[in-house]
């Protein structure tokens, strides 16, 4: 779908962080010399032509509680689709692709602190039958920040996006009071696209504008909230290819070749993850093109600043299910009664 001059400005501008002010779209349209109303008629067009996906909180899901994985699995052709209905049914799941390997389903997990990973990986084996799976936690995240450049007036190697590195495995955050808890239920809502988004996310509720702004504030103060934007139907923007290159480092090279990689643009995710001995990979790169050739590109680039490290170039070939998760939701508890365990093995 081609797009004019300012709506390609429009989709750059709100990817990178949506104004924590009452009236977030007139400092937007003072930025960009676009009369608000103006601005607000295109995101709307925008979001009905389904090239805007959403505009909301982005939450870490660690520092609100939550855990996270990324699975992989070998499904058999003829029980796919199966496995798939199964998968995108249960409300912890945001992300189920397809990928040009004989692991061919990989999708992420994530369920409150207080539950087992292991117990819903479980659950998801028994009832899908995979010949094999992989559980493959983030050990240690060097990049996390997807941005879909439409004007190419960036910078490639701006470093804005990067983000601090989060061992994860030493997380110790602060428990959530219940008004954190209900400020993450309203702020991960999708904001409506008016002049006065905040007011109407908490029509109906106890909170007044000041005191959800002001919340807002202390989430991103305390890492809780990574940033505050809109994401995209990236294919419906034009980038139609995505890539998982995953890497065969050194335990002793894992640490300088993420932060290597993390200072790429072009990467939106960089992570270390645990290897096996059928799919030895410790360091795992995501890069979105508008082609292959351009996701071949950047793979070009990061050999050139890596050496010759194994490698394996992942596409996507099927998106089964992509959206954000709903933190603290009821759905949770109702799959479980759904999809009872009657077997605990994983394997």
């Amino acid at each position: 779908m081609e797009l004019g001059p300012k709506e390609n400005l429009l989709l750059n501008r709100i990817q990178k962080d949506f104004p924590l002010f009452s009236e977030p779209w007139k400092r937007i349209a003072d930025e960009l010399s676009i009369p608000e109303d103006t601005l607000l008629g295109m995101a709307s067009s925008l979001k009905q032509k389904k090239i805007i996906r959403q505009i909301s909180g982005i939450f870490d899901s660690h520092k609100i509680g939550y855990q996270s994985v990324l699975v992989a699995m070998e499904i058999p052709s003829e029980q796919l689709d199966k496995a798939v209905t199964l998968i995108n049914s249960h409300p912890g799941v945001s992300h189920n692709y397809q990928r040009n390997h004989s692991y061919n389903l990989w999708f992420t997990l994530s369920i409150p602190s207080a539950k087992s990973l292991d117990n819903h990986i479980s659950r998801i084996i028994q009832y899908c039958q995979p010949l094999r799976t992989m559980t493959l936690p983030a050990i240690k995240v060097y990049r996390i920040g997807v941005h879909f450049d439409l004007t190419d007036i960036n910078n490639k190697n701006d470093k804005t996006l990067v983000k601090k590195e989060i061992n994860i495995s030493v997380l110790g955050e602060e428990p959530l009071i219940p008004e954190d808890i209900d400020f993450i239920r309203i702020f991960q809502k999708d904001f409506p696209i008016v002049s006065h988004p905040y007011q109407e996310l908490i029509e109906g509720t106890s909170w007044s504008e000041k005191d959800l702004l002001a919340k807002a504030d202390e989430f991103l103060k305390k890492g809780r909230l990574r940033r505050i934007a809109g994401l995209l139907h990236h294919r419906n923007a034009g980038f139609l290819a995505n890539a998982m290159i995953v890497w065969n480092v050194p335990d002793k090279k894992v640490e300088e070749t993420g932060r290597l990689f993390a200072q790429n643009r072009f990467v939106s995710h960089c992570y270390q993850r645990p290897a096996y001995p059928d799919f030895p990979y410790t360091l795992y790169t995501m890069v979105h093109g508008k082609t292959q050739e351009e996701c071949q590109n950047y793979l070009a680039q990061l050999l050139k600043q890596s050496g010759s490290y194994p490698y394996q170039l992942l596409y996507s070939t099927k998106e089964f299910k992509k959206t954000r998760i709903q933190y603290y939701s009821p759905d949770l508890e109702q799959w479980e009664k759904e999809y009872p365990l009657v077997q605990n093995e994983v394997k």
